[in-house]
């Protein structure tokens, strides 16, 4: 199964030296992740353009929304007006 992370392993690496180059656990994803962040994610309700409300979360550089243009597109209007808002 793949998550979409990849490692180059050395050559002669066996198996017993291939324990070593993981580094498991949550402490460990802040040297592997990109977007990780130590903050707390920040969640705030946004109204659509249509009456519906939204849920935009942004964890560290991550920005998420529970609209369908985010499921589709993994960016939508709702992320961009909070950004341009936070920038000022």
């Amino acid at each position: 199964m793949s998550c979409g992370i990849s490692v180059e392993v050395p050559a002669d690496t066996n198996r017993a030296g291939l324990h070593a180059l993981f580094c498991w656990g949550a402490e460990a994803r802040k040297y592997w992740d990109s977007e990780y962040s130590e903050e707390p994610p920040k969640t705030i309700e946004v109204k659509g353009s249509k009456g519906q409300t939204y849920k935009v979360t942004q964890s560290g550089s991550k920005w998420e929304c529970t609209c369908r243009g985010f499921a589709f597109r993994r960016d939508c209007k709702h992320i961009q007006k909070l950004r341009m808002l936070i920038k000022g």
